[in-house]
């Protein structure tokens, strides 16, 4: 067997019987060894017995055999252990198994998370009332298989959504390890570019992102790239790739016959043109911190994050239409105390409806603060959106919210609820009212 430090080691039936056979083969050998040479003569009693005996002098005796060979035990434990394989099963973040053999070494980690999420929207009708709106949804219930195949440097990550109604491929992913810190990867998965989007759904401290996630294009999408492991906060982190540019939520590709008006073709998220963009994040970790999960559950002396991003798209697919955007963002965590904030720019050079020149920008900026008690969080959020140039309605959104989170497990089990106006540009507070709540359960 391979040994394990973390797992008690155990017999298996076929060396269990090896040992027994030895042990047999070498307790009859011994009864063997014991047995006299012969039994004594019942007529052999002196001369008050009568005339002894004739015996004869020439004695012949029998050969004796070969003793059969005898296996030692650690022998037999080691020609039977040899061909079965090593495999452990357990929980550790997710449950697991591991298997290691002749063929290599394999892992399957096996994760879940649900997300019951309830939404209320009371909005200003115009006229002097208020429309009100509220429902209950799975918001994300997710599946997640990852692990690795023949070596630990041949990674994969499977994520499915059943959320909303829906079915839905999130990641798809092959991570190989060209050399040390240096991993290539293929697949579907998230673009590289801000913090929060980055983050998980699971690690957040509100119960969505802000709304700068979706002003600025962050989303998953299908590309290839380079990258260090980022994803888990070394001290200095670094990514890049190239994507379609179009996202991963599918659309309709399709041909129109104009003589019989018949449509051919589907929805599918991949591109009729090629874009693409190019996607690159770098960034510096302090203290060990966990830049890529909200709230300080760690506790301990300062940490800290920072990092930026930029998104770069080129007109490969000739409709004249671009999008160049950066971003620079920090985290902070003390003693239960964390800080988030994060800084956009984006130039939109597109068409309009009436297919005219458009030459916009956008900013966008988000904060955010929470401070742990033990388990309970207090958080507060600013973000704005901010449209500028040739954009048709130019607008600020400003987004404020306050809530709270009850961390029963972590990020595992937890239950958050937060509350605030949505104020557009010549708005009032009140306009719109946003109360959300949510319960998150994962293993």
């Amino acid at each position: 067997m391979t040994p394990n430090s973390d797992r008690t080691a155990t017999i298996s039936p076929r060396t269990l019987a090896g040992l027994t056979a030895g042990l047999l083969l070498a307790a009859t050998g011994g009864v063997a060894l014991a047995q006299p040479d012969g039994a004594a003569d019942p007529c052999e009693g002196g001369e008050a017995a009568g005339a002894p005996m004739p015996v004869d002098e020439t004695v012949t005796e029998a050969p004796t055999p070969d003793p059969m060979p005898v296996a030692e035990p650690a022998e037999v434990a080691a020609s039977t252990d040899a061909a079965e394989p090593s495999s452990r099963a357990g929980y550790d973040k997710g449950f697991f198994i591991e298997s290691e053999s002749d063929k290599g070494s394999f892992e399957l980690k096996i994760n879940a998370r649900v997300q019951d999420f309830w939404e209320f929207i009371s909005s200003d009708d115009g006229a002097g009332g208020r429309d009100n709106e509220s429902g209950f949804q799975i918001r994300r219930a997710r599946l997640t298989l990852e692990g690795h195949i023949y070596s630990e440097r041949i990674g994969y990550k499977f994520q499915t959504d059943f959320g909303k109604g829906f079915v839905t491929l999130k990641d798809f992913i092959v991570d190989l390890e060209a050399s040390d810190k240096l991993w290539f990867r293929a697949g579907q998965w998230k673009q590289p570019f801000s913090r929060q989007q980055i983050l998980s759904s699971s690690k957040l401290e509100f119960v969505d992102r802000a709304i700068t996630d979706k002003a600025f294009l962050a989303a998953r999408d299908i590309g290839i790239g380079l990258h260090n492991g980022y994803e888990k906060s070394p001290d200095l982190e670094w990514a890049v790739g190239i994507f379609n540019g179009t996202g991963d939520k599918p659309g309709f590709e399709g041909v129109a016959d104009p003589t019989t008006g018949a449509v051919t073709g589907g929805f599918t998220n991949v591109p009729a043109k090629f874009k693409p963009n190019l996607v690159a994040r770098v960034g510096i970790n302090h203290g060990g911190i966990k830049g890529y999960s909200e709230a300080d559950l760690e506790g301990g002396p300062l940490r800290w994050a920072v990092g930026a991003g930029v998104w770069l798209e080129g007109d490969f697919d000739g409709n004249d239409a671009t999008r160049q955007q950066a971003t620079v963002d920090a985290m902070v965590k003390v003693e239960g105390l964390s800080a988030e904030a994060g800084v956009f720019f984006a130039l939109d050079n597109s068409k309009d409806a009436m297919g005219a020149d458009v030459n916009g920008q956008i900013l966008g900026l988000n904060v955010q603060v929470g401070k742990m008690f033990g388990q309970l969080e207090p958080v507060a959020r600013y973000a704005l959106v901010k449209q500028m140039g040739d954009f048709d309605s130019k607008s600020d959104t400003h987004e404020i919210a306050v809530g709270a989170g009850w961390f029963a497990h972590s990020h595992n089990v937890k239950f958050q609820a937060d509350v605030g106006p949505r104020i557009t540009e010549g708005g009032g507070v009140a306009d719109e009212i946003v109360g959300r709540a949510q319960l998150s359960v994962g293993f």
